[in-house]
Order: structure tokens, then C-alpha cells, then sequence
């Protein structure tokens, strides 16, 4: 087998990992990403359990999560377009305030749900289209935060992403 020539061992992979982690911009860079989903737990997790203690069957629920999955596998293809530039990390710091506002709107929609939905009477479909369309913005800016920290991890990791190869 060929080694390659600009390989490094695993010990000096690291050794520059650890001198990365010293360098001054890693510390800030640490930090947000530990807390930039703090703000955002507990719409991802708390939204669709709420919805269904207000009454919303689970099977109302699993139809518009079947109803996402075309769009959920694209987004990432979608996201890539935007992410793949020298600046992938804009895409999350443009968006970010979206995303924020967002997560006000699932406090919103549980607040408002339609008092229907302890009862026996039907939900309206407006709801759902309504929580249908705050989920797909939702899981498009959930995305194309996803895609751009990757594309920027990806981007940064250079020889030590070779030294792994």
C-alpha cells in the first residue's frame, strides 16, 4: 500500500489538535457552540409533546412528520448550496435570528392551540397547516445550521482530517 506523503501520525495529529485548541479564537468558538442550542432544546423536544397533552392524536402527528420527509431529505441538499462558500458559518449567523423567532412561534402555537383539542371535536385543519408550516421552517433553519457548522468544521480541520485517513 502507498502512504501518502502528506500524512502525519496520530500522535501528531494530536499534537496539532492541542495546539489548536490553545489558539485564541477557540476559546469564543467553544463557547457558542456549547450554548448555541441551549435556546433551541426545548422547542426541538417539548414542541410535539406538548401538542399531544393538549389532545392532538399522535397519529395526526405522525401524518405531518411523513408529510416533512420529502422535504427533509432535500433541505440538506438545498443547505449545501448555501453553506459551500469560504464563509459556511453566515449561513447560521443569518439565520439564527430566524431561528429564535421561531422558537417564540412554538410557544405561540401551544398558547393558542384551538380549545377543540381537549374535547371530542375535530381539529381544525388551519391548525395543522399552521404547524405543518412552522415545522418546515423550523427543520429548513435547523438545517442549514446543521449543514453550516459541518461545512465549516470540514473546511477547518485540514491536515488533521488527513492524518485520520
Amino acid at each position: 500500500e502507498k502512504k501518502d506523503d502528506n500524512a502525519m501520525s496520530v500522535a501528531a495529529a494530536y499534537r496539532e489538535a492541542g495546539s489548536v485548541v490553545q489558539l485564541s479564537g477557540m476559546r469564543p468558538l467553544s463557547l457558542v457552540m456549547l450554548t448555541r442550542g441551549a435556546a433551541f432544546a426545548a422547542a426541538e423536544s417539548l414542541f410535539t409533546l406538548k401538542l399531544l397533552e393538549k389532545g392532538v392524536p399522535k397519529q395526526h402527528m405522525a401524518t405531518v412528520s411523513a408529510l416533512l420527509m420529502p422535504f427533509n431529505i432535500l433541505l440538506p441538499v438545498v443547505a449545501s448550496k448555501w453553506t459551500a462558500g469560504p464563509r459556511p458559518l453566515d449561513s447560521m449567523t443569518a439565520t439564527y435570528p430566524v431561528r429564535t423567532i421561531l422558537t417564540l412561534g412554538a410557544v405561540g402555537l401551544i398558547a393558542f392551540a384551538p380549545t377543540s383539542l381537549g374535547g371530542d371535536s375535530s381539529i381544525p385543519v388551519g391548525y395543522y397547516l399552521v404547524v405543518f408550516i412552522w415545522l418546515a421552517c423550523y427543520s429548513a433553519v435547523g438545517t442549514l445550521h446543521f449543514v453550516g457548522t459541518m461545512a465549516f468544521f470540514s473546511r477547518m480541520s485540514g491536515s488533521i482530517g488527513a492524518a485520520l485517513r
